[in-house]
Parts: structure tokens; sequence; C-alpha cells
């Protein structure tokens, strides 16, 4: 079972926030894993190597609709 913690992470950094875009400057969906009383950033899931945050990220935007994102998704998850 995996059991995710909630905590709040405030940045001061104006280049930390940054470097959460992507390339195209698009929101990226970044991962931090806690380590010795600190999160530090991860370029994958360690807990869902497989997992493709690019691609999941394309599949996250505010304002559009979510159905016809999912479905997007689902397809190309299912895409070999």
């Amino acid at each position: 079972m995996i059991r995710a913690q909630r905590r709040r992470i405030r940045s001061g950094d104006a280049a930390d926030r940054r470097d959460e875009l992507g390339p195209s400057g698009a929101a990226a969906i970044v991962v931090h894993r806690f380590v010795d009383g600190e999160y530090q950033r991860r370029e994958h899931s360690e807990v869902i190597p497989a997992l493709d945050l690019a691609e999941l990220a394309r599949s996250v935007q505010p304002g559009e609709n979510q159905t016809e994102l999912v479905r997007a998704y689902q397809a190309a998850l299912r895409s070999p």
C-alpha cells in the first residue's frame, strides 16, 4: 500500500519555480522524495518508475475538457 502525505512546500526562490516548467514553458509534474529531513527533486518516480511524467503533464490542463484529456491519456498509455 502506498500512503501519500500532503505537505505544503513553499519556495521563495523564483528560480526554483522556473525549474518546475517543462521545456516549452508549460507546467510540469515534479516529483520529490523526502530524504534526511528535506525534499529532494527526482527526475522520475521511484515508486512508479515507468510513469511518463511529461505525458501525464500534457494530460493535466486546467480549463480544458478533462474527459477528453483523460481519454487521450488512456489512448497514449495503450499505444506501443
